[in-house]
């Protein structure tokens, strides 16, 4: 059980690096392609299929 805590752990840093990461580069936007980065994922989710 222990070394399910530590991969655990280790997920869990990883995703926070990623996330972390990710905000840099949001960060380093223009205006113009932070306003074509929403534009894009708003048309992304209105495009979604959804199954029942």
């Amino acid at each position: 059980m222990g070394s399910e805590s530590n991969e655990k752990s280790k997920l869990e840093q990883s995703f926070e690096n990623g996330a972390d990461a990710f905000g840099r580069a949001l960060a380093d936007l223009t205006y113009e392609e932070y306003a074509h980065f929403l534009i894009s994922l708003g048309h992304a989710e209105a495009t979604k299929t959804v199954y029942h």
